[in-house]
């Protein structure tokens, strides 16, 4: 690969992960009063079930397409894993993040991203990466097709851990 190109060689296979959102912690003010906070339940509930069934339909169109959910950890100094879920009294644990991978050529992959019809897909894919000479690279999606947020040689310069 090019250090100073944001193209991805068409003709290569590469692993691609794509992040997608169900929701994530966040601050909540106490309610006044129970009507307000039952309000304030019955909003949340509908709304974390609209994105839960989008990811859903996402995850089944993907999967259709060869995508599997990314089991791996992250190697060192690459991320976090969040084992964090959140579960009902008896039911499956529900992940704040689902991950995805596909080793495949970019044009594969734009097309599996250009063919989502969810409506909320735009909001709940958070990130496409493709590992490329051991680096983990942010994708845009363009008219063109896949290429990359920064040239390899740009995200090393900027995001580089140095000692």
């Amino acid at each position: 690969m090019d250090p100073d190109s944001t193209a991805l060689d068409p003709e290569a296979t590469y692993q691609f992960r794509l992040r997608l959102d169900l929701g994530g912690a966040a601050r909540a003010q106490p309610p006044g009063r129970a009507t307000e906070l039952a309000r304030t339940l019955r909003a949340a509930a509908a709304e974390i079930a609209g994105r839960v069934e989008a990811v859903a339909a996402i995850v089944d169109a993907l999967g259709a397409r060869g995508w599997r959910p990314d089991e791996d950890t992250p190697p060192a100094g690459r991320g976090v894993r969040n084992d964090a879920a959140f579960s009902g009294p008896s039911g499956p644990a529900l992940p704040d993040v689902v991950l995805l991978v596909r080793e495949a050529r970019p044009a594969e992959v734009a097309g599996d991203l250009a063919a989502l019809r969810s409506p909320l897909a735009g909001e709940v894919v958070r990130d496409c990466v493709v590992r490329a000479d051991t680096l983990d690279l942010p994708l845009v999606m363009g008219a063109g097709g896949l290429g990359l947020r920064y040239t390899p040689r740009e995200y090393l310069e900027t995001f580089a851990i140095r000692g």
